[in-house]
């Protein structure tokens, strides 16, 4: 897919890709023009399982991927992966194979449809890592053959990507990006936020709303509720693209004083 687009980035030795904010934003405009070029001029809701399922061509598979929804999703790129998932009606675990290009979502997501935000950004974090990392998750065929068969507890039990609650709901906290984890979380995130609220219907969103980052903390707070009702994204996703808009304006500004 990124061929077709014609979007390169390097990576790093450990195959983690090198990507800033500005390249994310590059590659997700690039992406929704090549998906649907309406999403860049008109505010609307992006349409989450059509963009993956046909246009990234991946999977999407609801099952129970712990007891205690530890894990919201994971995106599996190999067919050898074993992956755990929880059954509730036998209290017991099994596991999944042969599901590569698939987006696993936690069932509970659609099962409360109080959970509609978490689970559209859940699955844009997820096609994030599929579009974003599968030179870092496919480098190795079988990586169930280096740990213990019986710890499926644990994270380094297969090398695919989850999304864990504090990773999808905290992505706009101040944190200090130091392990691969950090670095392709956040890469995921970023993406998520730029495909669902793109950088050009998201400034024509604002300019018709007459948004001002000098308005009141009120008029902010009506803002937000008014981009999570267009964009159908949770408050708190709403309000964090918004400062990253603001910041992005605040360092534009800045760069033409000069």
């Amino acid at each position: 897919m990124l061929d077709k687009i014609g979007y390169v980035f390097p990576h790093k030795k450990d195959n983690v890709p090198v990507l800033s904010l500005s390249n994310i934003e590059d590659l997700t405009s690039m992406i929704v023009a090549d998906y649907n070029s309406e999403l860049l001029e008109t505010p609307t809701p992006f349409d989450v399982d059509d963009f993956i399922e046909f246009y990234l061509e991946y999977n999407i598979e609801e099952v129970h991927l712990s007891k205690n929804q530890c894990y919201l999703g994971r995106c599996v790129f190999n067919d050898s992966d074993v992956i755990p998932i929880y059954l509730p009606e036998k209290d017991d675990v099994t596991w999944l194979t042969n599901r590569s290009k698939t987006i696993l979502l936690d069932a509970r997501l659609s099962e409360q449809p109080n959970m509609n935000h978490l689970r559209r950004f859940t699955l844009m974090h997820e096609a994030g890592h599929a579009v974003q990392h599968q030179k870092y998750y496919s480098d190795t065929q079988n990586q169930l053959a280096l740990f213990d068969v019986d710890d499926y507890t644990s994270e380094k039990l297969n090398k695919n990507a989850s999304s864990r609650p504090e990773n999808v709901l905290t992505f706009g906290e101040r944190r200090r990006l130091v392990t691969e984890e950090d670095w392709l979380e956040y890469q995921a995130n970023t993406f998520a936020s730029y495909m669902l609220m793109n950088k050009r219907s998201f400034s024509k969103f604002l300019e018709n709303q007459s948004y001002s980052k000098s308005c009141s903390r009120l008029q902010r707070l009506l803002i937000i509720q008014e981009i999570s009702s267009v964009y159908q994204v949770s408050n708190d996703a709403a309000a964090i693209r918004l400062s990253i808009h603001d910041k992005q304006l605040e360092n534009e500004q800045q760069v033409s004083l000069f």
